[in-house]
């Protein structure tokens, strides 16, 4: 057959390669391993093929609104009634999905042990990456300065969410929200701790409120400088992205390898979501002992918003319409849980004013009354000298230790009445005003988080309830033109889904999406199954079973 003339054809290309054609070819493929490749995907996909599959899921259409929405109403609780069981046993488990472009079918049919492993792995690489990024960026304030740091952390800020994207593939998720959400997560975490933590962890108490190169203000600032400069500059300049379009482009062998080069850099709504609340979040925690990064926020926001905008009309392809899972965990948690630490965090910074871990004291120590020479640390010039006298008038002090996270008694909320007996540092009105804000923010943490909790289980224990009315009940399915639930695999190498049904009954406004270039039996993976499974003579009927089914009932007219 034709089949084994190229096995032939292959194997004697082998045997005629020298030793250095045979050492190359470990390094750089050629025919011959192709071919080996080749085959062993088919045999592969052979044996998936044979394989008999159960019903995993079943998507469901309806023609109009309404009738969907009485469905959701009867099916969609957490104990159905029995006469809507499958013969009074099997009761199906009945939700709204997400949209057609969100489903990940090929991982639609994976089981919840397996879902459970593959997310242990990236898990635990994220952790190892913050704890190595943060180790860098204390390595980097430590030989070199605050600006540098700053660079470092944003740079690292715009690295890693490629690095969650990779990690992420090996995850199983069933719709593109899930995805979303875990990528939000880790990017979330890995960012918070590099840009907010970091500086708490890295930066001496007495060095907050300096300025000197290592204190939190001048980091502060310097991390909002580089987040304005670098990370927009990044973004507006799309290297990648600009380079696939003008330059590969353009020299692209194929029409469908043109295409998918100019489709535009893909673009993650978990990225830009942790974007805002990083720069959000590190100015509230910071704002009371810096209030202007409120305003470099601001700005850095409003500046974000609009580079945003220009990416999403020029550089950026359309995203998968994913629901608002992302949205509503920043809506209801993150963003309130912020202004809570906000709180907690500024009676903090109003308890351990000064930041200098000195305590006015009564006690004269004689051995110091005389005239002392203070030379500056920025000069050996003999005028930068400077002269103190110190005699009875003189106010001493003491060290105590004024930072209650490191003290050992650590109390919620900050109250002058933890202050050490001998080693008081607040004044009366610091008291006054610590004694205020340290119960109000307790108030204000104890509120949200109960307000928090309480949203998280009516998420888990949620029903269906529809969101808004129907505007128009005459609408229908057939007359809005919306793509169906037709299964499909996205490829990075092709601009258009792998549909894995038969599409020879489908009609064409139901794709939601049209090649210039093939028709739809070009993507369609049954009749590439039946041309592997086509040297048997019964491959054709168990490559169509081994796929999913669609069906459409039109409307009559």
């Amino acid at each position: 057959t034709k089949n084994d003339d190229v096995a032939k054809h292959v194997s004697q290309m082998k045997k005629d390669r020298n030793c250095l054609q045979r050492a190359l070819a470990k390094v750089f493929s050629g025919i011959p391993e192709w071919h080996t490749a080749v085959s062993k995907l088919e045999n592969e996909i052979h044996e998936m093929l044979v394989d008999e599959r159960d019903v995993i899921k079943v998507f469901i259409t309806f023609e109009t609104e309404e009738i969907q929405r009485k469905v959701l109403f009867a099916l969609a609780k957490s104990t159905p009634d029995e006469h809507y069981c499958f013969r009074k046993e099997l009761c199906l488990k009945v939700e709204e999905p997400a949209e057609p472009s969100a489903v990940r079918w090929d991982n639609l049919n994976e089981n919840s042990c397996h879902i459970v492993l593959s997310l242990i792995l990236p898990f635990v690489i994220t952790v190892g990456s913050i704890i190595a990024a943060t180790s860098f960026v204390k390595y980097i304030r430590e030989v070199a300065n605050s600006s540098y740091a700053a660079v470092v952390v944003s740079l690292l800020n715009v690295t890693f969410p490629q690095a969650a994207k990779f990690l992420t593939k090996f995850e199983v998720h069933g719709y593109e929200g899930g995805k979303q959400t875990s990528l939000y997560v880790k990017i979330s975490a890995f960012r918070l701790m590099n840009t907010v933590v970091v500086l708490f962890l890295n930066t001496p108490f007495t060095s907050t409120i300096t300025s000197g190169d290592g204190s939190i203000l001048n980091s502060v600032s310097a991390i909002f400088v580089s987040e304005l400069v670098t990370i927009n500059l990044i973004q507006i300049l799309d290297v990648v992205g600009n380079f696939k379009r003008h330059y590969s482009a353009p020299r692209a062998a194929t029409q469908e390898t043109m295409n998918t080069l100019l489709s535009g850099s893909e673009v993650i709504i978990a990225e830009r979501y942790t974007n805002m609340t990083k720069i959000l979040i590190l100015a509230l925690l910071y704002s009371s002992i810096y209030p202007a990064a409120l305003f470099i926020c601001s700005f850095a926001l409003f500046l974000n918003f609009y580079i945003d905008r220009f990416s999403l009309m020029r550089s950026w392809r359309p995203p998968p319409k994913i629901d608002s899972t992302i949205s509503q965990i920043n809506r209801r948690y993150v963003l309130p849980l912020s202004v809570g630490a906000m709180a907690v965090v500024s009676s903090y910074c109003w308890a351990h004013f000064q930041f200098d871990n000195l305590c006015p004291t009564d006690e004269v120590d004689q051995n110091y009354f005389g005239e002392w020479v203070i030379p500056s640390e920025t000069s050996s010039i003999d005028t930068d000298i400077m002269y103190h006298e110190i005699n009875e008038t003189t106010q001493f002090y003491k060290f105590c230790q004024q930072n209650m996270f490191r003290a050992g008694y650590l109390r919620i909320p900050a109250l002058p009445s933890y202050q050490p007996d001998g080693l008081e540092w607040m004044s009366n009105d610091q008291e006054r005003l610590t004694l205020i804000f340290g119960w109000i923010s307790l108030a204000m943490l104890v509120s949200i988080m109960i307000v928090c909790l309480k949203l998280f289980i009516m998420k888990l224990t949620k029903t269906y309830k529809p969101r808004g009315g129907i505007d128009d009940e005459k609408k229908s399915f057939s007359s809005l033109r919306t793509p169906a639930y037709i299964p499909s695999v996205e490829s990075s190498t092709i601009p258009y889904p792998l549909v894995a049904c038969p599409v020879s009954d489908i009609s064409e406004e139901l794709f939601g999406w049209r090649s210039l270039c093939h028709s739809y039996d070009h993507y369609d993976l049954t009749l590439d199954a039946r041309r592997i499974m086509g040297r048997e003579e019964s491959g054709t009927s168990t490559a169509d079973s081994a796929f999913s089914t669609f069906s459409h009932w039109p409307p009559p007219v």
